[in-house]
């Protein structure tokens, strides 16, 4: 199989937890009841949407923060011209 530089934890996964979420949809389809989960969605909707803002967020800040320079590494330069420990 050829490495494209994934590594196969993640991949892994996600391709479990496609197929779980598959494997429910299916089992929802196949008993018939989607009007009984009709009441759910609004908080399904929520519960995405707050992670993909919440994510958005943690990217604008990592990104900000790089930009301003405020990961870059410390620098200690003593007062009396001697060497860093």
């Amino acid at each position: 199989m050829p490495s494209w530089g994934v590594r196969k934890g993640p991949l892994i996964a996600v391709l479990a937890v496609t197929a779980l979420a598959a494997a429910l949809v299916g089992l929802v389809v196949w008993a018939g009841n989607w009007g009984g989960l009709r009441h759910i969605w609004f908080f399904v909707l929520l519960g995405v949407s707050g992670v993909g803002i919440t994510t958005g967020l943690f990217m604008w800040l990592a990104f900000f923060s790089a930009r301003r320079g405020y990961d870059e590494p410390a620098e200690f330069e003593p007062k009396d011209g001697s060497e860093p420990p």
